[in-house]
């Protein structure tokens, strides 16, 4: 858990880094050992590895607050991937990886391979990056697409753009697949996922940008 968790406002963050502090806490005087990490760390997987043979892999924060969808693997190989995340080190296989641009790159694959077939994508956060390239590109061929952004996300967005007095770079990029032909829902969910033809993605990995630190974000999908 992040030791000073992102948050929207000043008082937003003070609650999340108490509600850390507090389950930290709780699982230690369970008897577990946890851990506060800092927000530079660069862990944004959200998985869980029972008796080191059953990895379940969740596309959110493990939240009672709303859908989500969690993985059950135990395929040994894919345990082992998730063990090496867990550990900070990033690998994978031809459908499960763990870095950030590794998982985007299998998610913009399901987008090209999806063909004249309707496409939907899901995001908690959406910005420039390639999905956001996929999805332009798509629509400039007049491809069936439909792209799913979670609201809540999507205030908060539009607050920090206001404070900073710029504007948000996401509403921007919204609106233009918007123009270009894209479907464009908002939504409660935060689910992160695409399901086009005979393919379909699930992750942690939020369709955002997969440069600078974001290259190194450990990231299922």
């Amino acid at each position: 858990m992040a030791r000073y968790p992102v948050g929207d406002t000043p008082d937003e963050r003070r609650r999340l880094a108490q509600a850390n502090r507090d389950a930290v806490e709780t699982v230690r005087r369970a008897g577990g050992l946890a851990t506060l990490v800092s927000p530079r760390d660069p862990l944004h997987l959200k998985a869980a590895l029972v008796d080191d043979r059953v990895a379940y892999l969740d596309d959110r924060n493990w939240s009672d607050d709303g859908p989500q969808t969690i993985l059950l693997d135990d395929d040994p190989g894919d345990v082992a991937i998730v063990r090496d995340a867990l550990a900070r080190r990033a690998s994978g296989n031809e459908h499960l990886r763990t870095v950030k641009p590794e998982s985007l790159a299998l998610e913009r694959r399901v987008l090209d391979q999806a063909g004249d077939a309707p496409l939907d994508v899901e995001s908690e956060s959406f910005g420039i990056g390639p999905i956001y390239d996929a999805l332009e590109g798509r629509a400039a061929a007049h491809g069936a697409t439909r792209l799913l952004v979670c609201d809540r996300e999507l205030g908060e967005a539009q607050r920090r753009a206001h404070r900073a007095g710029k504007p948000p770079v996401e509403i921007r990029a919204l609106d233009r697949l918007v123009l270009d032909g894209v479907d464009v829902r908002v939504t409660p969910a935060a689910e992160k996922m695409a399901l086009g033809g005979a393919g379909a993605w699930i992750g942690s990995t939020n369709a955002t940008r997969d440069w600078g630190s974001s290259s190194r974000q450990l990231d299922w999908g």
